[in-house]
């Protein structure tokens, strides 16, 4: 993946983490994942996405920010 693609990619992940962040902000706050320790950089975490998806084709017609949840 390279060029537009992965900007978009990037982008959608960014924004993704960013809802998940405020999903998770305050006491009432609420996690839809969590990551592993050591945290993933971007690229690591989209790859790693990447390789899950391909693994659960059954996925395939979910929404992609509850697929990546």
């Amino acid at each position: 993946m390279q060029g537009p693609a992965l900007g978009f990619c990037l982008g959608f992940a960014a924004a993704a983490y960013s809802y998940h962040e405020a999903l998770a902000a305050g006491p009432e706050g609420r996690r839809l994942f969590c990551f592993t320790n050591p945290v993933p950089s971007r690229i690591e975490a989209i790859r790693m996405f990447v390789a899950w998806a391909n693994a659960h084709p059954d996925y395939g017609t979910e929404a992609p920010l509850d697929s990546m949840a």
